[in-house]
């Protein structure tokens, strides 16, 4: 509703933002103020792709700014999911994007408040020079993964739920568990391309990675850093 400045969708979908996790079946709508360019939003549902632990569901809110600032878009979220009744997830984060006809910079930020850990942190971006003849492009990500969840702590466990888990561990132990079971990806890169003629292009790139371990479980053997 243009007039009104209210946007819904209902159904099956994935979030472009907002913190959650895959497709899902829910919710997402957001109401704008005074021209539009600032939005609160709402986001709930139930992950279609629920993975470890179970029927995970989520609810979410967020607040979105776009232009405020020329060529700059912000957006932050806070999110809760649950596994079987149990928190799951509880994060807070954002988005930081800027574009212009020669450059452009995406950031994406994911803090979990209740592990007190880094989730996500990445930026990338590209700069053309001389009618896009150049191009420069730089990339930098550290994620946890899979997503840091308390339910990763089920990884090469015999039970199936956070609520099963919890009669043999404390809340304390299956938080160091998800985490020890949880690896960080990091990789950084930075490349560019040259324009040489108008069928060819030269580009290179440099690129560092690596994964760190996981440990050792009942079940699973631990895992070494690459």
């Amino acid at each position: 509703n243009e007039k009104h400045r209210f946007g819904t969708r209902l159904g099956r979908q994935v979030a472009a933002s907002g913190g959650v996790l895959g497709r899902f079946d829910g919710a997402v709508a957001n109401y704008g103020f005074g021209s539009g360019k600032v939005r609160v939003g709402f986001e709930g549902g139930r992950l279609v792709e629920p993975g470890l632990g179970g029927t995970k569901d989520f609810w979410g809110l967020t607040l979105d700014a776009d232009n405020i600032v020329p060529n700059l878009g912000l957006e932050l979220f806070a999110i809760q999911q649950d596994s079987g009744g149990v928190t799951d997830r509880r994060a807070i984060g954002g988005e930081l994007r800027y574009f212009d006809s020669t450059r452009s910079v995406f950031s994406l930020f994911d803090y979990d408040v209740m592990f007190k850990e880094l989730n996500i942190a990445s930026v990338q971006g590209n700069w053309s020079f001389n009618d896009n003849a150049m191009t420069i492009n730089f990339l930098y990500d550290y994620r946890r993964s899979p997503s840091l969840q308390m339910s990763n702590a089920l990884l090469g466990q015999s039970e199936t739920s956070l609520s099963q888990l919890g009669l043999s561990l404390s809340q304390a132990q299956i938080k160091a568990q998800a985490l020890g079971l949880t690896p960080v990806s990091k990789v950084a890169s930075l490349g560019a391309t040259f324009t040489v003629s108008s069928r060819w292009q030269l580009g290179a790139d440099y690129r560092v990675s690596s994964v760190s371990g996981t440990i050792a479980t009942p079940m699973l053997p631990a895992s070494p850093s690459t």
